[in-house]
């Protein structure tokens, strides 16, 4: 009985390290969806590809009180832990280039438009990486390609995200964000009981 719990044990988190480090397919694109239900949500993430969620929580006003009840729905099964942070910036702020080192990360554009700027993966090292590994030394946004040459070499998406949509951004990508205008945002960082463990960095 030990022996048969051990190797079922072993299988589940064998299964669960696959689906967490699903290699990014060979052609990078953006998948989009209209206001999905929980199993077409679920399936279209697992593609490991950036995500555009359209009409997302139509008529519906967004508080501090009642975040959790409206986005525990599109968090991952077995979820651990999740924080949730309201981004109010100006227009033409920006941020630094970043990795996304969570399991399962998003953005819901609650008022004005973004521009978000990102790379796979297989691209950072053309990215000038600090000392850190999660940030980029280089200015995507007062980019120098004669001070940073390779990152000529990187391929990007790009996308402008609007009210009530929602970006899902995989783990490994690398974003930058520039507000086209003022702008509310909430930022969701999630994980599971089993990718705190079984992530690759």
């Amino acid at each position: 009985m030990y022996f048969i719990f051990v190797i079922f044990t072993c299988f589940i988190v064998y299964s669960q390290y696959k689906k967490i480090n699903k290699p990014i397919p060979d052609k990078i694109e953006i998948l989009q969806y209209n206001n999905p239900d929980d199993n077409t949500f679920e399936n279209i993430v697992s593609e490991n590809q950036p995500c555009v969620f359209t009409n997302i929580l139509d008529n519906v006003e967004l508080t501090k009180k009642n975040i959790n009840s409206y986005f525990d729905y599109y968090l991952p099964d077995l979820c651990l832990t999740k924080i949730f942070e309201i981004s109010q910036t100006k227009r033409k702020q920006y941020t630094k280039l970043i990795k996304q080192n969570n399991y399962r990360f998003f953005i819901y554009q609650i008022k004005g438009v973004q521009k978000v700027i990102l790379f796979p993966k297989k691209d950072e090292k053309n990215l000038y990486l600090d000392k850190t590994r999660n940030f980029s030394n280089i200015d995507f946004w007062k980019l120098n390609p004669k001070v940073y040459p390779l990152i000529n070499k990187a391929s990007y998406l790009e996308i402008i995200l609007r009210p009530r949509q929602m970006l899902v951004i995989p783990h490994g990508w690398w974003y930058t964000i520039e507000s086209q205008s003022v702008s509310n945002s909430l930022l969701c960082k999630s994980e599971t009981v089993f990718s705190r463990f079984l992530k690759k960095k």
